[in-house]
């Protein structure tokens, strides 16, 4: 939910900060490719960070310890709350950071982050990537909880289990947008059109009534004149 949030607000910072496309390819600079490699960097670093210890060892069984028998994370106490603590947080950051100077910067700007990520490609993505976020914790709890032993690590096994995953939720995202989201939707849409066309015609309404008493007090003037 924070990078949700954190795209919210560097798109609604852009839209009020009224800034124009041409101050933006003005200002977009090495200073500017010098943030964005810097935001690459910290969600690299977030993202395959785990890989130096985290996950080096085997898993644990309920009756072990990782500070006692071989297994577990090979990281300490303190790196692994540091990491729990910051690791969201930097990441949401680093997304608003991206978006800011991607969405402030048009796409014949020679922007190769920009330009990647306005394909065309990832926008029937972006439309259910909002309901596999909350759908995919139960199919893991579905998933994992069905287990009756624990599992060890492989790469193979892994690499399935996530793109099964991934599958499943996007497939289940899919599903709750074409019957809950999309009709909500258009049904929303249509209430603020109706809404807004109420308005146009009251509006108009007001102005014919002036224009019709102004000219009935044009005509009147003209009669005692």
């Amino acid at each position: 939910a924070q990078a949700y949030l954190a795209g919210m607000f560097a798109a609604m910072s852009l839209q009020t900060s009224g800034r124009r496309d041409d101050d933006q390819n003005a200002r977009y600079g090495w200073k500017h490719r010098c943030v964005m490699a810097v935001a690459l960097l910290v969600m690299g670093i977030v993202t395959f960070g785990t890989v130096t210890g985290a996950y080096a060892r085997r898993p644990c069984t309920y009756k072990e310890d990782p500070f006692r028998n071989e297994c577990g994370s090979l990281w300490s106490s303190t790196t692994t709350f540091l990491y729990t603590a910051f690791s969201r947080t930097l990441w949401s950051i680093c997304i608003a950071i991206l978006m800011y100077l991607c969405l402030g910067t048009p796409r014949a700007y020679n922007n190769p982050v920009a330009l990647i990520l306005s394909l065309k490609c990832w926008a029937p993505l972006s439309h259910l990537s909002f309901g596999a976020y909350l759908i995919h914790p139960i199919v893991i709890f579905v998933w994992q909880l069905g287990d009756r032993e624990k599992q060890g690590f492989r790469l193979l096994t892994f690499g399935m289990d996530y793109l099964s995953v991934c599958v499943i939720s996007y497939v289940a995202a899919l599903l709750a947008a074409v019957t809950v989201e999309f009709p909500c939707a258009t049904l929303w849409k249509n209430f603020v059109a109706s809404r807004r066309r109420r308005r146009q015609s009251g509006a108009i309404d007001v102005q014919v009534a002036q224009q019709l008493a102004s000219r009935d007090v044009v005509v009147l003037q003209s009669k005692t004149s």
